[in-house]
């Protein structure tokens, strides 16, 4: 599996500043350091390139005379956008505790290309010091993929109907979100109709008792379902995999639960939400690729919520021959820092996901960082702690907080702003300040499993949906044959120490 990474600015961007550069800075490839009696124009006929190609390669030249000792960037070839011509993407200058590990972290690339972009670090005896400026390079582009065959689309559907069976009157939190999920995955069907597709959606309002499911699932009987999205109540569950598991052409997808025990036995349901065992695999994979070389250290709490998510993270790292720690209920900040690994990555991994549990971590976190400012550690946290981001952010970046999840909201995304404008124009209400967002859940399974059905018919689950996804990563995969599906998407939500986020994912 490849990692991909990318990444979100959030608040006020902070400009990157290129001045006058370290007079220690070595010449390499791409960078000059300005001699006595050097000029724009005698550079220029060095290297073979025009005065303006390399002042724009050099912002700062605009407002400022060449000065001896000044360490500039030499124009070669165009690649994308960074600074014009070069093949560095920016120029990075390092801050006081900041290490080769951290800053290639914090672009996105490996050491090995950080190193290979600046040759002077190779020097025997080199040592990264504050006010050094580096090249930031490229990441080195994937691998072509092999050109596929052409999709055989026979088996596309030329209409799909659909049954959405969710709770949607009488009122209360569930009637809520779910009338929200309903109403964005109404506007995914919009969508797709304005390109001209022929969709046909059947709302069942669900019951809460079981034994009235049978007159629901009798209408559904009068219909050709195509897809069934819902229930909510985790006692219609049965009876809707009654229904679907006799049907061979009609899928079930579930938005919500990741309990439901018909997923061994329906080929036919579809889970969002992975069973547990399947998501700590995914985690477990995700984190292998992300950390390398990192002492790990487990934090047990006496009530913790996610110990089984905790036992299986030692045992999948353990095998992988990771240095992993455990500390007992009640272990202390300079615990925490006595286990540290020396001059390596730390990542603590605590077993509940709790708002009090995410706030104590933090907090320790902290204080051992006062203690220990020049360490390298990082936390990993749960999904429940974005419910908490806003009000935890600032403690969630400093402690270098890596989030898993299938999902995030990005609030800053335009589609996003977008689809939300959109929505408050359309039901003149704004949507639910809950996460995952509600509206965008519906969107994104209309999205995928409604185009997916119209463009590849049952062969949409085994295809990544191509664009349009706002919230929700979707990629479905059959652990078992005979089995039902499961999402196989994870991410990291990496907030770092700068203040931005990173979103890194297996693809």
């Amino acid at each position: 599996m490849q990692m991909e990474i990318k990444r979100i600015l959030l608040g006020t961007f902070i400009a990157f500043l290129v001045g006058t550069l370290s007079v220690a800075a070595q010449q390499t490839p791409g960078r000059h350091t300005v001699q006595q009696g050097e000029t724009l124009y005698s550079l220029s006929q060095r290297y073979g390139v025009s005065v303006d190609g390399i002042i724009a390669a050099n912002p700062s030249l605009k407002t400022e005379s060449l000065k001896i000792g000044t360490v500039i960037m030499i124009p070669r070839q165009a690649r994308g956008t960074g600074i014009a011509g070069s093949d560095c993407r920016e120029m990075h200058k390092v801050a006081k505790k900041e290490t080769v590990w951290s800053i290639s972290q914090r672009y996105g690339i490996t050491v090995d290309e950080l190193i290979a972009a600046n040759p002077e670090m190779k020097a025997e005896g080199y040592k990264l010091k504050k006010g050094n400026f580096l090249c930031i390079p490229y990441a080195k582009p994937q691998q072509a993929e092999v050109q596929k065959p052409v999709v055989d689309k026979s088996n596309a559907l030329s209409a799909v109907n659909v049954a959405v069976v969710l709770p949607l009157t009488s009122g209360g939190v569930e009637v809520e979100r779910s009338v929200e999920f309903y109403r964005g995955f109404l506007m995914a069907v919009g969508n797709l109709k304005r390109d001209g597709k022929n969709i046909n959606v059947y709302a069942f309002n669900e019951p809460k008792s079981s034994g009235d499911m049978g007159g629901l699932i009798s209408q559904l009987n009068l219909k050709d379902i195509d897809l069934v999205v819902g229930p909510l109540y985790p006692q219609n569950m049965a009876a809707m995999s009654a229904f679907t598991s006799q049907k061979q052409k009609t899928k079930w997808i579930q938005p919500f639960s990741s309990k439901v025990p018909q997923i061994t036995t329906n080929p036919n349901l579809f889970l969002v939400n992975a069973p547990e065992k399947y998501l700590n695999e995914s985690v477990a994979r995700l984190f292998s690729q992300v950390f390398k070389d990192v002492k790990v250290v487990f934090l047990h709490s006496e009530n913790g919520n996610e110990k089984n998510f905790s036992i299986d993270l030692i045992k999948a790292l353990k095998t992988k021959q990771y240095d992993c720690t455990e500390l007992a209920p009640g272990y202390t900040s300079g615990q925490m820092k006595a286990a540290m690994g020396q001059n390596r990555m730390t990542v603590f991994v605590p077993d509940a996901s709790t708002k009090e549990c995410a706030r104590q971590v933090l907090e320790k976190i902290k204080w051992m960082k006062s203690l220990s400012p020049q360490g390298q550690f990082a936390v990993l946290g749960f999904l429940d702690w974005m419910e908490y981001a806003e009000e935890l952010q600032e403690d969630m970046f400093a402690a270098n907080t890596y989030v898993f999840a299938n999902y995030f909201y990005n609030k800053y995304d335009k589609a996003t702003i977008d689809f939300e404008k959109e929505y408050t124009r359309w039901f003149k209400t704004t949507p639910l300040s809950v996460y995952p967002r509600m509206g965008l859940l519906g969107h994104d399974v209309g999205i995928y499993a409604v185009g997916g059905l119209l463009k590849y018919g049952d062969d949409f689950f085994s295809r990544k949906a191509e664009g349009g996804l706002l919230q929700n990563e979707l990629h479905f995969i059959r652990p078992v044959v005979g089995m039902g599906l499961v999402n196989d998407c994870m991410q990291f939500i990496h907030f770092r120490p700068d203040r931005v986020i990173d979103k890194m994912k297996l693809k």
